[in-house]
């Protein structure tokens, strides 16, 4: 494996692109849509808890165990993943694979189905996170990255009011059950828009590495 020299490095230091840009804000409103997702059930356990007769053990389970346990393993695992296989691939199955468990949330029916939901977007959004740090590190040279990390985590706090406002706002006017067809409506324009516009970069092209790493062959994938 070669690097570039230095006086290479200093170009790649000052040059980020309007397309990288346009990636990290694409990155962004994903992260978005994700926390959202993720936490819109805060907004309607009452709700939820009332309508399905659960109890607060229940309620506990679904809202902590089922997501927290299935998103550590599952990022652990589709971290891996990720430094082989392309991660722009990883978001896009990613986000359609939480949109359609949101949207499935909104027609269970009892504390099983709840929890095989919240299971399944613990999975889907575990997939996420690892994918988008690794774009945003082969985007973004060592002087803009904690910039772009930063940005990138603002994310959070977003989603989660946004999670917050439209789920309590949708719950009072039409229930609890489309408050998460809403929030699960706008994955699959989403993974579409990222499919066919975000830029897979080659990896290490931030700091100048210029061979190709072992297992970058299934990058394409």
């Amino acid at each position: 494996m070669t690097v570039s020299k230095s006086s290479q490095s200093g170009e790649l230091e000052s040059n980020v692109s309007r397309a990288t840009w346009y990636g990290l804000g694409l990155l962004l409103l994903i992260n978005v849509i994700n926390y959202a997702d993720r936490s819109i059930i805060g907004i309607l356990l009452e709700p939820i808890k009332i309508d399905l007769q659960l109890s607060d053990t229940q309620i506990g389970l679904i809202s902590g165990l089922a997501f927290a346990l299935f998103y550590a393993f599952a990022g652990l695992a589709i971290a891996y993943l990720c430094d082989l296989y392309s991660r722009r691939t990883i978001i896009v199955v990613s986000i359609i694979g939480w949109s359609v468990m949101t949207a499935l949330t909104g027609a269970a029916n009892n504390f099983v189905q709840l929890f095989i939901v919240r299971m399944g977007i613990g999975v889907g959004e575990a997939g996420a996170i690892p994918a988008s740090n690794s774009l945003i590190a082969d985007w973004f040279p060592a002087a803009k990255r904690p910039l772009a990390m930063a940005i990138f985590g603002a994310s959070v706090f977003v989603g989660v009011m946004v999670g917050a406002i439209m789920g309590g706002y949708i719950a009072e006017h039409y229930g609890w059950r489309w408050a998460f067809v809403a929030a699960a409506t706008p994955g699959i324009p989403l993974a579409i828009l990222t499919w066919y516009t975000l830029k897979e970069p080659r990896r290490g092209q931030a700091d100048g590495i210029e061979a190709v790493p072992v297992g970058s062959l299934k990058s394409t994938v």
